[in-house]
């Protein structure tokens, strides 16, 4: 088994059974994802305001916009994303 020490490394395939499942969603909440994840990554201050940036900005097309979920800690991301909702009471 090989170790990828830099997530740059990690074949396109890590991200595949995420990939799937956010096809699965509708683009409302793809483009709410995408929302929280910036957010949780430290772009905004506010899930509104991230939603309201990236509305503006135009949502091209579901595929494109999950392309823009590949992140390697995605998964952190969007928690920390929750977190700061819940700690502004908004969730």
């Amino acid at each position: 088994m090989q170790v990828y020490r830099n997530p740059d490394e990690l074949p396109f395939t890590y991200f595949r059974p995420i990939r799937d499942r956010l096809y699965s969603w509708g683009f409302d909440a793809i483009k709410d994802a995408q929302a929280v994840m910036y957010l949780g990554r430290g772009d905004y201050d506010s899930y509104q305001i991230a939603r309201n940036d990236l509305e503006d900005s135009g949502w091209l097309s579901p595929e494109i916009e999950i392309n823009s979920l590949d992140k390697i800690p995605l998964g952190e991301y969007l928690q920390a994303g929750i977190s700061k909702m819940e700690s502004t009471d908004w969730a």
